[in-house]
């Protein structure tokens, strides 16, 4: 119990630091700025959904298959299906993603100093 009182008070010292920290990524004023804050933002949903559903799936999967319900281990080698499923899904969230970033580094590339005057 000490250790606990203990950790909550150093948490509670950090909690000044954290309310003045700047988590997120500043907008810019630039039109490339604001497209890669837009790309940033777009990023980081995704992120968050993918957590969302494998903490989801994580927490389902340990609740239901403990072992104080008496669940027992399957044996199991191989399952084609799920290969496919969990190499074509990175893939597609990666070409998701891919697609706009390359606009943008496009767009960055050729964003030059006679635009800037």
């Amino acid at each position: 119990m000490v250790g606990l009182s203990r950790s909550m008070g150093l948490a509670a010292l950090c909690v000044p630091a954290l309310a003045t920290a700047q988590i997120n990524m500043p907008k810019g004023v630039t039109p490339v700025s604001l497209n890669l804050y837009d790309l940033h933002i777009m990023v980081i949903w995704i992120v968050i959904g993918i957590m969302a559903v494998v903490y989801g799936v994580i927490i389902y999967s340990v609740i239901r298959h403990r072992k104080s319900k008496g669940a027992m281990a399957s044996t199991f080698r191989q399952n084609m299906f799920l290969e496919i499923f969990w190499t074509v899904i990175p893939l597609i969230i990666i070409t998701v993603i891919a697609a706009p970033s390359i606009r943008i580094l496009i767009e960055m590339h050729n964003y030059g100093a006679a635009m800037l005057r």
